[in-house]
């Protein structure tokens, strides 16, 4: 019995050691990170050094995925998966795309054909792996022909052609291979391919076109057949001109073909106006292409090729030029004296009939002067009074008015007997008497005066020159001799006048021989009519 109780006390004491130490050994465990994930030591000086990917440099049939994983290593030589903590990239989107979003991290899709570079980053780390993706998944089929299409095609010069190569195999699946075949051209002077199937054209003549499998030798074939460079497209210019009513406008045809060369094809072009009331367009011989305006507005000017139907267009705008107005020149008028207004010189460039329109915007303070027709080409009015008449005229073309043209008309008193008046050529003039004879048939009228040289240098003399009312009687004139310096002449002439003749003015000029009308700044004399 005391054996019982002194083996039970040492088991009981022994018991509690082990308690105790068992515990004990538990946090020290625990603070030691014995349990750490992935075995690292959670010493916090240990650093990431680098990443290494698995499965690494893989190769995935298109249209597949692959998830990949990223191991962290440190410093102290641990490891730790940080795929949900990297960054991951694809080095071409093209070939393979990469998660990076939260639940799917890491997991590559196979989107193209190739190979892409994956790469897993943390900070300044990185890690990389590749990714081979292929087209077909290995079977027990075996490729039995190869098919290029299109067959026999046949293209322009300066155009291409994508081929493609179907492969047939013994358990009559069919495959695309057009980028897993060797592609030939059998002329390569009329069109070369690309390891694509793509061919480029660059003569006239035909090729074979070949696709091999260099692992089994087997190809297929199509005849490529190049034909000479087709119409593409017509320019026409110059692009969108304005010109102006009445002129013209020369086009141009610029076809564009196949090959990227180009042809003036003014010539062989047919041309068109959609609104011919605007501009027409000649198809004639030597004037091919050239357009007339006609009215204002816009129309479209098109060439076509007859044989293929391509055309090209551009537009035309047709514009208004606004007419010039000329209200004739400046006169100078003995007052008394019936005016006539000229604006004949007025002009519309377009080839439009012009109306006119004449206004007074200013006359001496007591002239009644009236104009007698506003609206004609040559107006007429009495310079009734001493003074400036001054006169707008504006022209319309049935569009536009043009700008106003002023003319100013000076009236002055006409000259008197026995007074002497300075000529435009320098001598003094004197009229000392004016007579009339009515001899039973005609009149006829004397005229006395005297001129005389204040002057240095000789002077010609001037001529006497008798003007009518009425238009269908002529200017009558007399001519005579040269004055030197401080020499004087008295002159008579006589002018024979029919009765249904009205001399109106007598003129001293020396510059009025050809003249139908009294001079300006010449010496005028009012002529007394008989009764």
């Amino acid at each position: 019995m005391l054996n019982k109780i002194v083996i039970g006390g040492v088991m009981k004491g022994v018991m509690k050691k082990i308690f105790f130490y068992s515990i004990l050994y538990c946090f020290l465990l625990t603070a030691c990170g014995a349990g750490d994930e992935g075995g690292r030591n959670n010493n916090v000086s240990a650093t990431l050094t680098s990443i290494s990917i698995t499965p690494t440099n893989v190769s995935n049939a298109l249209s597949t995925t692959q998830q990949l994983t990223a191991i962290g290593i440190y410093s102290d030589d641990s490891k730790q998966d940080i795929t949900t903590s990297v960054t991951w990239s694809s080095s071409d989107t093209t070939k393979v795309t990469v998660s990076d979003a939260t639940g799917s991290k890491g997991l590559a899709t196979m989107v193209g054909i190739g190979t892409a570079t994956i790469t897993a980053t943390s900070g300044t780390i990185s890690g990389t792996t590749t990714i081979t993706v292929t087209s077909v998944t290995v079977t027990s089929a075996t490729l039995v022909s190869i098919a290029v299409t299109p067959s026999n095609p046949s293209i322009a010069k300066g155009t291409s052609q994508q081929f493609t190569a179907t492969g047939t195999y013994s358990d009559n699946s069919t495959k695309n291979l057009t980028t897993f075949v060797n592609w030939s051209s059998s002329a390569t002077s009329v069109a070369t391919i690309s390891d694509a199937g793509l061919t480029t054209t660059i003569a006239t003549g035909s090729t074979s076109i070949v696709a091999k499998d260099t692992n089994s030798g087997i190809s297929g074939t199509t005849t490529l057949t190049v034909t000479v460079a087709q119409l593409v497209s017509i320019e026409v210019t110059p692009v969108n001109p304005s010109i102006a009513k009445g002129t013209t406008k020369q086009f141009t045809a610029t076809g564009t073909f196949s090959d990227g060369t180009t042809q003036d094809l003014t010539t062989q072009a047919t041309w068109s106006s959609s609104n011919t009331g605007m501009a027409t367009i000649s198809n004639a011989v030597g004037s091919n292409g050239l357009a007339t305006s006609a009215a204002v507005g816009t129309t479209t000017i098109t060439a076509i090729d007859a044989t293929s139907g391509i055309s090209g267009s551009t537009a035309l705008t047709v514009t208004n030029t606004a007419p010039v107005a000329n209200a004739g020149a400046v006169q100078n008028v003995v007052t008394g004296t019936l005016v006539t207004l000229d604006g004949s010189g007025s002009n519309d460039a377009n080839g439009d009939t012009i109306t006119y329109s004449w206004s007074i915007t200013s006359k001496p303070l007591d002239s009644s002067a009236a104009l007698s027709d506003p609206t004609s080409v040559k107006p007429t009015f009495t310079a009734d009074v001493e003074g400036s008449y001054v006169f707008n005229l504006i022209v319309n073309d049935g569009i536009a008015n043009s700008d106003a043209s002023t003319i100013t008309v000076t009236a002055s008193a006409p000259k008197r007997l026995n007074i002497s008046y300075v000529a435009r050529n320098g001598l003094m003039v004197t009229l000392t008497s004016f007579t009339f004879t009515d001899t039973g048939t005609y009149y006829k009228y004397t005229a006395n005066y005297t001129q005389k040289n204040n002057t240095s240098t000789p002077i010609d003399e001037g001529q006497l020159k008798l003007y009518f009312t009425n238009s269908t009687a002529q200017p009558q004139y007399g001519f005579f001799g040269k004055l030197y310096p401080g020499d004087s002449q008295s002159r008579s002439y006589t002018f024979n006048v029919l009765y249904d003749e009205n001399p109106w003015i007598l003129e001293y000029d020396h510059d009025n021989f050809f003249t139908s009308n009294p001079v300006s700044g010449s010496i005028q004399w009012i002529i007394p009519i008989p009764n």
